[in-house]
């Protein structure tokens, strides 16, 4: 449940940051990365690069963003628990 509740905080947290376009771009990114790691089918990298071929720079910047904050709260859970 705890994961949950970060997950879903720190999606809120993108949404206000950043707006609801780019927390979108980075769930569709997080799902693509999750499911190419499992089954290592290319489809969901190439899913991966047309959804940041479609950006600019500056937006690159703000997913880029946007996925550290994620992945370093999911660093700091993982040394709590």
């Amino acid at each position: 449940m705890t994961i949950k509740l970060l997950g879903n905080e720190l999606g809120n947290v993108i949404k206000e940051q950043a707006g609801t376009k780019y927390f979108k771009i980075v769930e569709n990114i997080r799902f693509n990365s999750k499911k190419y790691q499992s089954t290592k089918e290319e489809k969901y990298l190439n899913s991966i690069f047309r959804s940041l071929q479609k950006l600019e720079p500056e937006e690159i910047y703000i997913i880029t963003k946007s996925v550290e904050i994620l992945k370093s709260s999911e660093r700091s859970l993982i040394l709590l628990l």
